[in-house]
């Protein structure tokens, strides 16, 4: 079971990961085009990257919401028409992720 008392403490470190994750491609060639970070239709999936957005937009690159299917964001992630996916659950993505 979650502990609500780590969530704070977890998802900063998800933000500094993923921030992580972001900048290292950055330094390699910088480029004016957006990221683009997967929209899908719950709440916590869209506060999450909401705020993972914030990181790289107060770092001075563009940022894009792109609203998703939540299964055919595989495509998108892989061909690189879309760059980051916050939430991808195993139970009911993993056949697509593994495909991808």
């Amino acid at each position: 079971m979650l502990d609500p008392t780590r969530l704070p403490r977890t998802a900063a470190t998800c933000l500094m990961l993923a921030s992580a994750g972001l900048a290292a491609p950055a330094i390699a060639q910088e480029s004016t085009d957006p990221i683009k970070l997967t929209l899908h239709d719950w709440t916590g999936q869209l506060i999450t990257t909401q705020r993972m957005g914030e990181v790289p937009n107060k770092a001075g690159y563009s940022v894009e919401y792109v609203q998703a299917d939540y299964l055919a964001q595989f495509a998108g992630l892989e061909s690189g028409n879309r760059h980051v996916a916050m939430e991808i659950w195993e139970t009911t993505g993993r056949e697509a992720l593994d495909a991808a």
